[in-house]
């Protein structure tokens, strides 16, 4: 369920309602940060979840539906196969909305969050040491490991 905003029972501990929000992550965008429950200045009930997927969106309360989303950092790449050539996608493995979550001003009726606007170049290559153990009988497909290409904050290829 990293990708998703789940409600549990407390008293049950059972997991009521389950709302996966990006299918098929090969990004590494997980949802890192807590979300937010927020009554609008409208009276609206709501479910704020930021994501590294460079989205913020808000889900009905009531029903976990998606009322909206909006991009709030560059989305590019976003479909592209990752290659062993290398593949640049945004928000990258270390961009997006990381761990702060998005916050709500009733008085301005606005939504505020952070956003690391922040690209990532990765490849893929054969790993021979994987594909000796995942190998199995009638079957001679290679695993992939991958290998990204991300700037430091002292500005070397890391």
């Amino acid at each position: 369920h990293t990708t998703s905003v789940v409600e549990l029972d407390a008293r049950l501990g059972t997991i009521r309602r389950v709302r996966q929000l990006l299918r098929g992550d090969v990004h590494d965008w997980d949802l890192a940060a807590p979300p937010s429950l927020v009554t609008t200045a409208g009276g609206r009930r709501i479910i704020l979840q930021a994501g590294k997927d460079g989205y913020v969106y808000a889900l009905d309360r009531e029903s976990g539906s998606i009322r909206w989303r909006t991009a709030v950092t560059r989305r590019e790449n976003v479909d592209a196969p990752l290659t062993a050539e290398g593949t640049r996608f945004c928000p990258g493995v270390n961009g997006g909305v990381e761990w702060n979550g998005p916050g709500y001003s009733r008085e301005a009726d606005a939504v505020f969050v952070n956003g690391i606007d922040w690209c990532t170049t990765v490849s893929i290559a054969p790993s021979p040491s994987w594909r000796a153990r995942r190998a199995s009988p009638g079957r001679d497909r290679p695993s992939y490991a991958t290998r990204s290409a991300c700037p430091t904050a002292f500005g070397a290829a890391g």
